[in-house]
């Protein structure tokens, strides 16, 4: 005997765009901006019962040197999320996807981040 489905349709869902997704098409613009000198890795984890996701820039040409840039802990519905500009220390919080994205390119675009990109690729032999 078959068991019964008591899930219902699951076909129909709706996709949301989640902080480790938009975390992770910065990483691939990274990449393509500095010709893949440099690489973005976003990693997700748990952090007591809210996930928790971290965005590094990668250097391969110097032994995989990796460098945390933001850190990103929310509930399963995602909003108000709480995030971290782990060079400049400042913590930000979110409400909503287009909060999350003002703070993300204030925080990617900033001096502090650009010079870091600098001297990454200059000691990458680039």
């Amino acid at each position: 005997m078959t068991a019964p489905n008591l899930w219902g349709d699951l076909s129909n869902l709706e996709a949301v765009r989640t902080p480790a997704s938009i975390l992770r098409e910065q990483a691939q613009k990274l990449a393509e901006l500095t010709d893949y000198t440099l690489n973005g890795d976003v990693t997700v984890g748990k952090y007591g019962d809210r996930f928790q996701v971290t965005l590094r820039i990668v250097a391969p040409a110097l032994n995989d040197y990796r460098l945390e840039l933001i850190r990103v802990v929310h509930p399963i519905d995602i909003w108000p999320l709480q995030m971290r500009d782990v060079l400049a220390e400042e913590d930000y919080e979110a409400s909503s996807e287009e909060e999350f994205v003002t703070h993300l390119g204030g925080i990617l675009s900033s001096a502090q981040v650009k010079r870091v990109i600098a001297m990454l690729i200059s000691q990458s032999g680039s």
